[in-house]
């Protein structure tokens, strides 16, 4: 099962399509089960995801359909603001996909999208207003490199860290998908890019203001979801098969 996985993870390249990403994990679970013993414990491991009794299996299934272009016109026109590149042409080719792993639930089709942003805005204002100004100022400033301050996300090392209040204060972001512990994953969109592009960033469930940004773009994230699928899915495989 290892060597499965150590292929298909080594595979993955840093310019990786959303489609690529998807076609790479059904490469994947196609090579493991034509393994007879990963096949026999096949139902431990994949559970109730009914990808994998499709012919071929799929790692990554595609339940579309594709958003219409009035329908991303008018979320756009919601949002006041352009979805990202990659993200606007996933939603307007696949449209929705559910996935063999956590967070076993699929991505947001076009029609929740604004129902859920709405949700996850409020619960950004909840965690804001809880926030006492003066610990608040304190615990920042405890946090600060010797060098000099984190002034936005990007300055904080690693991919973690808190937002400051002004960088939510338009909302001008969206939800995707539904996180692991139903943390949510949202897409900054006031944050993109002259390229047209934005980061996907995924919450803590205990502060919805702390951060960890999972990807540059939806294709960099789907390629992270990806790898994390072949991870967790052999793990769960070779404990399954008793290796």
């Amino acid at each position: 099962m290892i060597e499965h996985a150590d292929r298909f993870l080594d595979a993955h390249r840093k310019d990786e399509t959303f489609e690529e990403a998807i076609a790479r994990a059904n490469a994947w679970l196609a090579s493991v089960l034509e393994s007879p013993a990963a096949r026999a414990s096949m139902s431990a491991w994949v559970g109730t995801f009914d990808g994998a009794s499709l012919s071929p299996p799929v790692a990554i299934k595609v339940i579309g359909p594709g958003a219409t272009d009035g329908e991303i016109e008018a979320l756009e026109a919601w949002l006041r603001a352009r979805l990202p590149r990659s993200y606007r042409r996933f939603l307007s080719t696949l449209g929705q996909v559910s996935f063999l792993h956590r967070p076993h639930h699929p991505t947001y089709g076009i029609g929740a999208i604004k129902t859920v942003t709405v949700e996850y805005r409020e619960m950004i204002d909840e965690w804001f207003e809880g926030y006492d100004s003066v610990r608040f100022a304190e615990d920042w400033k405890k946090a600060q490199p010797v060098s000099g301050t984190y002034r936005s996300w990007r300055d904080w090392p690693n991919g973690n860290g808190v937002f400051h209040p002004h960088e939510v204060k338009d909302m001008n972001f969206l939800t995707i998908c539904p996180g692991f512990d139903m943390d949510a994953h949202f897409l900054a969109l006031h944050l993109a890019d002259a390229s047209g592009e934005a980061p996907v960033f995924q919450n803590y469930p205990d502060d919805g203001a702390a951060f960890f940004v999972r990807g540059a773009t939806f294709d960099a994230w789907m390629s992270s979801m990806v790898d994390d699928l072949i991870g967790a899915a052999t793990s769960r495989a070779a404990q399954a098969a008793g290796g």
